[in-house]
């Protein structure tokens, strides 16, 4: 084998070892390069996959958010709504309270207003059957009567406001209030006592605006107290005006047991009876203020007099 022959031998060795050598590279670095893309592959896969689980929980998360909010909204709602509940049953109770309060004060009235007429209709019962056997012929039995149903009258007017005034329309005499206050308590026929009635120069000669059936019937109450509470002496019923011309003053004075002053006032009250022996509903001074005090007057218990009761009634004029 000559020279040339070993020399192209050796090349071509050496070209298909380097070839081989090359290949072999080349399938490492293929098989490298598939590893790397399966790495690659797993971590894109990995990291899709992390993506996915991660919009998952976010919108889990926004689901729970939104459930979350709803179930505040809902706690919200129900507070409201107890709170609404809780206003209501206090405005009810509250209703219901006074609804109470207000049956507890009707029935106290119903059960006053029962005390109060229970002794008026007994003597209007009386007086009415006293009429009846007489043939209604008993003039002072009628004429109890017709006080007995002033009363009556006189009772539903006691709580009056000011508003309901009693109206000043008739142009009198005041002898002629007082004359009429006389008969019709029946006072200057009583025989265990001594009555005077005393008008005033200056009142006997001027005339009054007023309405004298109203004047007539607070002065009745205060004749029809003292001939009660005093069973001897006098009782004088004065009439006369102030200085300056403006107030029409009527006085009934008594010599009888008397008010203490510590009373002056209770003894104005409805149904009040200092003194339980003597019949009566405890409504005359009552009913007497009252009427005075609607028609723009008043009427006051004198507690400096210590000789038995003293009532002082002013009008205006």
């Amino acid at each position: 084998m000559n020279t040339l022959t070993i020399i192209l031998l050796l090349t071509t060795l050496g070209l298909a070892l380097a070839l081989y050598l090359q290949m072999r590279a080349s399938r490492e670095q293929s098989v490298e390069g598939s590893k790397l893309l399966d790495d690659y592959q797993k971590r894109v896969d990995e990291q899709e996959k992390l993506q996915s689980d991660y919009r998952d929980l976010e919108k889990h998360f926004d689901n729970m958010g939104e459930g979350y909010e709803q179930a505040l909204l809902m706690y919200d709602k129900m507070e409201e709504n107890t709170r609404n509940l809780e206003t209501t049953n206090k405005r009810l109770e509250e209703q219901n309270a006074d609804l109470l309060r207000q049956k507890t004060r009707l029935e106290e009235q119903v059960r006053k207003a029962s005390e109060l007429l229970d002794p008026v209709v007994a003597s209007l019962q009386k007086e009415t059957a006293t009429l009846l056997q007489h043939g209604g012929a008993d003039r002072k039995a009628m004429g109890r009567l017709a006080r007995l149903a002033a009363r009556v009258a006189g009772i539903a007017q006691i709580d009056k406001d000011s508003k309901d005034a009693i109206e000043r329309e008739d142009n009198i005499m005041p002898e002629q209030i007082a004359t009429l206050a006389v008969e019709q308590s029946g006072i200057h026929t009583v025989d265990y006592l001594k009555f005077e009635l005393q008008v005033s120069p200056y009142a006997a000669s001027m005339m009054v605006l007023t309405n004298q059936q109203a004047a007539a019937d607070a002065l009745t109450e205060l004749l029809d107290n003292a001939q009660k509470f005093t069973t001897e002496g006098r009782v004088s019923l004065r009439v006369n005006v102030d200085t300056e011309g403006t107030t029409l003053i009527f006085v009934v004075e008594d010599t009888g047991m008397g008010i203490p002053a510590a009373d002056a006032e209770r003894v104005f009250e409805k149904g009040v009876r200092l003194n339980t022996y003597f019949d009566g509903s405890g409504l005359g001074l009552t009913i007497a203020r009252s009427i005075a005090r609607r028609m723009g007057g008043d009427l006051v218990l004198d507690t400096s007099y210590a000789a038995g009761a003293r009532f002082t009634m002013t009008l205006p004029i």
